[in-house]
């Protein structure tokens, strides 16, 4: 087994840790540019929403922190729940706690870190400094960022035992074209934020994270199906 436990649905820990330092930095950041933020904020005319929504400074500048603390406890109370429901129903997650834990970990991290870089880059915009490139363009290129390292995550997902179901020995052939077409998606997301004239149009190949998955559980299921096959027990 490898040192793998099964049956549990582990709390982030160290995700949670990573994503509380992100909010303290951001309300640092909070902090720092808030003299600079106008009373009220055109939403339109900082490109921050699609349309035109009336803001005051104040919330423009706690939105992103409250959603990210917001996460934390969500992510924590479903770790909770759904470890007592799963062990009161007496059934066990397929994948290994270690696996779990890790993937839970970097993802809440990951999508830290993309509300953080949403929230910087907002907040430069809106109190006049800033980059050169325009927003919508580091917006997509953030998501991008995003999609890519969910790809790079999702083959870590590990199944407890492998060989010894159909549907194990399936996953470990899928888990990798899955984080591959996820990738894809990603760098997908990239060109167009740099090519097209509207980078927000981007935002949209996210509607495609769906079949990219699909496609890739798929994989396993052309040519070879090894997988299907019981493993030879003995020499």
């Amino acid at each position: 087994m490898g040192g793998r436990t099964s049956g549990r649905i582990p709390l982030p820990r160290w995700g949670t840790l990573g994503t509380l330092a992100t909010v303290v930095f951001i309300v640092a950041v909070s902090i720092h540019l808030y003299p600079g933020l106008p009373a009220r904020v055109d939403s339109a005319e900082y490109d921050i929403l699609r349309g035109s929504s009336d803001l005051p400074g104040w919330a423009v500048a706690s939105i992103l922190p409250a959603v990210t603390l917001t996460m934390v406890a969500v992510f924590s109370l479903v770790s909770v729940v759904g470890d007592r429901f799963h062990r009161a129903l007496e059934t066990p997650t397929p994948w290994s706690t270690r696996s779990l834990r890790r993937v839970v970990d970097l993802f809440s991290l990951l999508l830290a870190l993309l509300l953080a870089a949403l929230h910087v880059v907002t907040l430069y915009e809106v109190a006049g400094g800033g980059p050169s490139l325009p927003t919508d363009r580091i917006v997509a290129l953030t998501l991008a960022a995003f999609l890519v390292g969910m790809g790079a995550i999702a083959p870590l997902l590990r199944a407890e035992r492998p060989e010894e179901t159909p549907a194990a020995r399936w996953w470990e052939q899928a888990r990798g074209w899955v984080g591959a077409f996820i990738a894809l998606v990603g760098v997908a997301t990239g060109v167009m934020g740099l090519v097209l004239p509207d980078p927000t149009v981007a935002a949209y190949t996210v509607m495609l994270m769906g079949p990219a998955i699909l496609v890739g559980c798929a994989v396993p299921f052309v040519g070879d199906r090894e997988w299907k096959k019981e493993p030879r027990s003995g020499p």
